[in-house]
């Protein structure tokens, strides 16, 4: 697998915080599609505050682009999942460019399997990043394990990028903050129903 820095001459880079500007490795090939600056920038707007003092799971791990840009945003800790070895081998580089080695963990496990072992070492997060292959049923089996789980704090929040068009049906316990469209992209923020 070829190494470079982005597709097509557009450079994947940190968008602000601490690490602004750095550069970000991307694997060749389509199995990785990261999430654009334009997009990232947006989704960190959104959230804002939050993000400081985080603990953030990156569950489509991929270049890692969203948890190392929340990292650099001021979350304290950044869990990463991603079942490439391939794969892994980038993101751990770009963990190790941005020098987050040591407040961040990357899980070599399928994203489903990953958030079970997690919710059996009773870790909670704060952000939880789902942004899988657009063409698979992904976003809708995470966001179904995440809801059945106790991964995460009271006031978590939960994004997850999809196709315009995707259909997602959201668990319940789930409460759609807002949904937001750029082009073809949509991002979905979730948080968790106060019980009556």
């Amino acid at each position: 697998m070829e190494l470079h820095f982005s597709a097509k001459g557009c450079a994947l880079r940190i968008v602000a915080g601490e690490s602004r500007g750095a550069r970000l490795l991307v694997p060749s090939g389509t199995e990785v599609r990261p999430t654009s600056d334009r997009v990232r920038e947006a989704v960190f707007s959104s959230l804002g505050a939050s993000v400081r003092g985080a603990r953030v799971l990156d569950l489509f791990g991929g270049s890692g682009a969203l948890g190392l840009e929340a990292m650099s945003r001021g979350a304290s800790e950044a869990v990463f999942v991603e079942r490439s070895g391939m794969i892994r081998k980038v993101l751990e580089a770009n963990i190790a460019t941005l020098g987050y080695q040591k407040s961040t963990r990357v899980i070599p496990d399928n994203a489903l399997r990953a958030l079970r072992r997690l919710g059996g070492e009773k870790e909670r997060f704060d952000i939880v990043f789902v942004d899988p292959p657009y063409s698979s049923d992904l976003a809708q089996r995470a966001v179904e394990e995440l809801a059945a789980s106790d991964l995460m704090t009271p006031l978590a929040i939960i994004v997850v990028e999809h196709t315009e068009s995707k259909i997602i049906h959201y668990p319940k316990c789930l409460q759609v903050s807002t949904t937001k469209r750029y082009g073809s992209t949509a991002i979905t923020y979730l948080r968790q129903t106060k019980p009556d």
